[in-house]
């Protein structure tokens, strides 16, 4: 038995629940995404009618103000719009406005450039606006649409719009399309086969493998004999209930004690039986020891004869063993005396055979210590060799010593010649001391002389110095030229810093080429919130989030701040790219998920097995009740 909730248009319908419960809770529609902005907490299904929670400023006063926005916070609105002239170069310029109002005036500014896409004749001073050719698609309606392309290439390249699915995992998907129309089609796997017992109308993908149920008629009531687990289609096969077959075995039971009363009266009869046989038996027992106990008697005594004829057996071979030793004493000693026969008939042999031995070993005496002699004198001569040797090595090593000592001496020779030498060099090179100093007092004659000579240039010059004076004048003044010159192309030429205040910002992208916007802003690291276009198109990095792509020439971008940072200005960076992939924010994972109370388990009913509602507390002992949950669960309790 599966209780539960039966009705498909119940919320918590259980397609595999066979028995209801009565649980089933209606539909309510709704928004049930608790972080969406219209969350409904009674809602148990969700509707599609959840909407994002847009957060950003509501105040149309302020430059932040964002009209898509549903939930403000505090920070947000941070720049009153002020209006007026917001053009640093104009001539009215108003450094507290933050809005454009169309009231600048201008110089006279744009590209002289003869050779760039956009070249004005009637400007006079070039703002660095200038823009080379580029050629691209310029049909704003084509796929490869070049924004920044400003000549149409030849033929050209431009690509069809072709709209339709680009999601790879959608059940639509066409690897044609180039442009998504938001027709994608998730893919839902089910059972797509109408026939079957599992059916899914809404699946457009069949599972691999299938899990189509197939039909299985049956009678798929627990309550009936004829319940067939596998049928999962009732077809009106259930005759027979259990409730009745339990009251016919209640009948059976209440004979099956009647019949248990009458084997209980024979069992008793049968005990009394056994008793008057165990006591025969013990009678019997009684009798049988008496006749064990005479028989043991009787063995004793035939026992004792018996040991009394093995001890005179004992005697008597004891008797024979002590002739049988004297017999062999007597044959002992007549043994010895014929081995004394033998020894005095071959005494002269053995006095033979005892000179042989001595006359050997004394023989063996002599060389031993011949060869001894003979080894200790070989001993003694190599010693004296060695001595030899060793003398003659000593000699030689004092005549080597008696050469290095000349050797030494000899050096000490020539180091006594080396020290004359250089006394006399000393006293040549005091004589060469002298010989300069008389150098010097002659350079310092020739120094006064000099100095004399330079006098006279000077007085000479001195008709020079006007000239000199007025080049100087001239030096100046091209100095001056070449200091403006250069701070002007050095103005024209910087790059524009930046200073990015805490909150939101409006800056123009500044450079001549498209950039790559995460490349161009990863030097503000976690000092960046977001920034986004005219198009509303965002880069957020703390999500990853990014479909600006490129920063565009002479666009203007608003960004937002955590810190302030100052001087920035953007990198030149031509054909870098840094790919990111959007991460879900910690604070999602940390959310708390709120229970639902279907999450509790709790008890909805008791029934006991004839399907009735009881208490529990009202029925008998050994009772076995049903108790079901409202997750569909059935917990079968004896009562206690």
């Amino acid at each position: 038995v599966i209780l539960g909730c039966t009705d498909v248009l119940s919320f918590n319908y259980n397609s595999l629940v066979n028995t209801d419960d009565g649980s089933c809770t209606s539909i309510i529609e709704g928004c049930t995404d608790a972080n969406a902005f219209n969350y409904d907490l009674s809602a148990n299904t969700d509707d599609g009618s959840c909407v994002d929670v847009i957060v950003g400023c509501m105040d149309e006063s302020y430059i932040e103000f964002n009209e898509n926005a549903n939930t403000s916070i505090l920070g947000v609105c941070t720049t009153l719009i002020v209006e007026g002239c917001t053009d640093a170069l104009a001539y009215n310029y108003n450094p507290l406005a933050t809005l454009e109002d169309v009231s600048c005036i201008a110089l006279i500014l744009g590209c002289i450039d003869s050779a760039a896409f956009n070249y004005d004749q009637s400007a006079n001073t070039d703002d660095g606006s200038c823009v080379s050719v580029v050629e691209g698609c310029t049909d704003p309606l084509a796929f490869n649409y070049n924004p920044v392309a400003n000549l149409e290439s030849n033929p050209s390249n431009c690509e069809p719009v072709i709209l339709g699915c680009t999601d790879v995992l959608s059940f639509n998907y066409n690897s044609l399309v180039n442009i998504d129309d938001g027709s994608c089609t998730s893919i839902i796997e089910g059972c797509t086969n109408p026939l079957a017992f599992n059916y899914n109308p809404d699946a457009n993908i069949e599972f691999h493998p299938s899990n189509c149920i197939p039909v299985i008629l049956g009678c798929n009531e627990a309550g009936y004999l004829e319940f067939n687990e596998l049928a999962n289609v009732d077809d009106g096969s259930c005759m027979t209930l259990w409730s009745e077959l339990y009251a016919n075995a209640i009948n059976e039971l209440e004979i099956i004690n009647i019949n248990n009363e009458s084997l209980n009266s024979s069992i008793e009869s049968l005990e009394n039986d056994l008793n008057i046989i165990n006591q025969i038996f013990q009678d019997s027992v009684q009798f049988y020891e008496t006749q064990i106990f005479d028989l043991q008697t009787s063995y004793n005594y035939n026992l004792n004869l018996l040991e009394s004829e093995i001890l005179s057996l004992e005697t008597d071979l004891s008797t024979t063993i002590i002739n049988y030793e004297n017999h062999i004493d007597s044959l002992n000693n007549n043994h010895i005396e014929s081995i004394d026969n033998l020894i005095s008939s071959h005494a002269n042999e053995l006095s033979l055979l005892a000179l042989d031995t001595e006359i050997e070993l004394s023989q063996l005496t002599a060389q031993y210590k011949l060869d001894s002699i003979n080894l200790v004198l070989e001993y003694e001569l190599e010693l004296d060799s060695l001595i030899s040797f060793y003398n003659n090595q000593i000699m030689l090593l004092n005549e080597e010593d008696v050469i290095e000592d000349q050797s030494y001496e000899y050096l000490i020779t020539n180091l006594q010649a080396d020290s004359i030498n250089l006394a006399a060099q000393v006293s040549a090179l005091l004589v060469e001391s002298l010989d300069l100093e008389l150098q010097i007092n002659s350079l310092d004659t020739e120094l006064t002389s000099s100095i004399d000579s330079i006098n006279t240039l000077k007085y000479e010059n001195s008709e020079l110095e006007v000239t000199v004076e007025y080049l100087a004048n001239s030096i100046e003044d091209l100095n001056n030229d070449n200091i403006f010159l250069s701070n002007e192309l050095n103005y024209y030429s910087a790059p524009i810093l930046i200073d990015l205040l805490q909150g939101w910002n409006i800056i123009g992208f500044s450079l001549q080429e498209p950039m790559d916007v995460v490349a161009s802003l990863e030097i503000l690291g976690d000092e960046i919130h977001l920034i986004k276009n005219n198009n509303a198109q965002l880069y957020w990095p703390e999500y990853g989030y990014n479909n600006i792509e490129s920063l565009l020439p002479g666009q203007g971008y608003q960004i937002r701040m955590y810190e302030e940072h100052l001087g920035f200005s953007f990198p030149y960076i031509p054909g870098q790219r840094i790919n990111i992939s959007p991460t879900v924010p910690e604070w999602v994972l940390e959310m708390d998920v709120e229970i639902h109370p279907n999450d509790i388990r709790t008890l909805v009913r008791v029934i006991n097995m004839f399907g009735h509602e009881v208490s529990p507390d009202e029925q008998f002992v050994g009772q076995v009740l049903l108790h079901m949950f409202n997750d569909g669960s059935v917990e079968k309790i004896v009562v206690k």
